[in-house]
């Protein structure tokens, strides 16, 4: 990627994926007409041996289809319902608290090393499994299972030449993708199915999807047919300071969570600098003017969000450095330009479950804040070495506050 922002600079220029041409967007107003257009610029087709990870969901449609998916699934994700959901996120936090801690114990003083990043992928599936599917968590962590080797089978096809046809012929990865796929659908329509018959099978005055997503979704679908720079050292005092200031030491409730703005702070600017989406590509229905240039229809628009994040012009010199106190004023007002920051995107398109993301992070933030809000503790975990450094651990509980029994 740094290759590719040294070679190719400036704001608009052209390229080609194959025989599509697409133009590279990389202002952040351009960017907000895009993002902002309800049908002017829509989704691309996706690669066909790509559908089965992505299936005809929210994000894959556009149009009437789009609208109609849309208002299906707002309800679950409004603010009101999430807050329910937070002693789900949770409890699951602290059963991953409690396994960090049992393999500290279990090391028996012998050096041993956690990859944070593994154990809070597994921790995300696991709030899912939990917040969106209740008592059939168990059905959903294997349909997670299979869904990220799915996803390893079809990104492994990004590259391939597509041959028209290709994806029909019985080669040895085509059925192992129409195997993930098929089990992936069926134990998804399994427990939908059986959410509609334990309905069915309630007595009238008690009857209820649930009150979690699956049921939240399925209710609607119902419902539808009818300015100064800390050093890092300081940042994590501050953030430890401001959890323990508005949740105390025990577990956090919804209310609490809003009033992080120091945690919500350094999530967006984790999200700035270290986005997952790199890129995201909308495709004119029509012939459409942008500014002073015009695009004809079919043609793919790319909007850099990795150069608009980085970009000094918006952010600043310090645009490569972490600095969450750049948004102390809100997001809007965070660089030069108010749409600068397009994490969750932008406009009636943009990311469904923003408040979910940042309602699970504030929770995980909150309740590990004796291991990752303080500076002994700062880092990859590490079951301790020594007795010294098994005193330190108790320590830093004690000082930060340790919501467990």
């Amino acid at each position: 990627m740094e290759a590719f922002i040294t070679v190719y600079t400036g704001e608009v220029f052209l390229f080609w994926r194959g025989l599509q041409p697409s133009v590279s967007i990389e202002d952040p107003e351009f960017a907000k007409q895009i993002l902002s257009n309800k049908f002017g610029y829509v989704k691309p087709k996706l690669r066909p041996t790509l559908l089965p990870l992505t299936g005809n969901g929210l994000g894959m449609l556009n149009g009437l289809d789009w609208v109609r998916h849309r208002s299906i699934l707002k309800p679950a994700f409004t603010m009101d319902k999430l807050k329910v959901m937070t002693k789900r996120m949770a409890a699951c936090t602290i059963d991953m608290i409690d396994d960090w801690k049992n393999k500290a114990l279990m090391a028996d003083h012998q050096y041993m090393m956690i990859e944070m990043s593994e154990e809070f992928e597994k921790l995300s599936a696991d709030v899912i499994a939990h917040v969106a599917f209740a008592s059939s968590y168990v059905e959903a962590g294997e349909v997670f299972k299979a869904q990220k080797e799915l996803q390893k089978q079809c990104i492994a096809t990004v590259m391939d030449i597509d041959i028209p046809g290709s994806r029909f012929l019985p080669t040895p990865s085509n059925l192992q993708r129409w195997k993930l796929d098929n089990k992936v659908k069926n134990s998804l329509k399994c427990m939908v199915e059986g959410r509609i018959e334990s309905f069915q099978s309630k007595e009238k005055l008690d009857r209820c999807y649930g009150d979690d997503m699956l049921g939240l979704m399925i209710e609607a679908s119902k419902t539808a047919k009818k300015s100064l720079e800390l050093n890092m050292g300081e940042i994590i005092d501050e953030l430890r300071e401001e959890v323990l200031r508005e949740c105390g030491m025990g577990i956090p409730e919804a209310d609490m969570l809003t009033k992080l703005k120091l945690v919500s702070m350094v999530l967006f600017e984790t999200l700035t600098l270290y986005g997952p989406v790199l890129e995201l590509d909308r495709e004119a229905s029509k012939d459409m003017k942008l500014g002073n240039l015009m695009f004809p229809k079919g043609v793919q628009i790319t909007i850099q969000f990795l150069k608009i994040h980085r970009s000094k012009e918006y952010w600043g010199e310090d645009a490569n450095e972490f600095n969450p106190l750049r948004l102390k004023n809100g997001v809007t007002h965070a660089a030069k330009h108010p749409s600068a920051l397009l994490a969750f995107g932008l406009g009636p398109r943009a990311c469904i479950g923003q408040n979910f993301a940042m309602l699970e992070a504030k929770v995980q933030a909150s309740l590990s804040r004796w291991i990752i809000l303080s500076r002994h503790c700062c880092g990859s975990l590490a079951s301790c070495s020594n007795e010294n450094d098994l005193e330190s651990m108790q320590l830093c509980r004690v000082d930060c506050g340790d919501p467990l029994p």
